[in-house]
């Protein structure tokens, strides 16, 4: 479970680390680190517009596309201290396929 919440961690600090530090190189103050974060809550605060002649399918696929994201990441291991929380033998080549 450490895994998972440092991989989530990691997916949210780091873009925000990457923007500081350009915008430092190229001479502006740039946004704050945690400005994903805020970015990642205004967004779930807003609703959602589908057309009429849209099927379930395309209403769905955000949804099953994020349950994927986080199966994927709970299969990546950390060593031998913090093993991937759903394991078994051949774990890492089912991930890379």
């Amino acid at each position: 479970m450490v895994s998972f919440l440092l991989i989530l961690f990691c997916a949210i600090v780091f873009p925000g680390i990457i923007a500081k530090t350009k915008a430092k190189f190229s001479g502006r103050k740039g946004a704050s680190i945690l400005q994903p974060w805020f970015d990642i809550f205004k967004l779930f605060k807003k609703g959602s517009i589908f057309s009429t002649t849209t099927s379930i399918i395309f209403q769905l696929s955000p949804i099953i596309n994020f349950v994927i994201l986080i199966i994927a990441v709970l299969f990546i291991p950390f060593g031998n201290k913090f093993p991937a929380f759903i394991h078994f033998q051949g774990d890492f080549l089912l991930f890379i396929c």
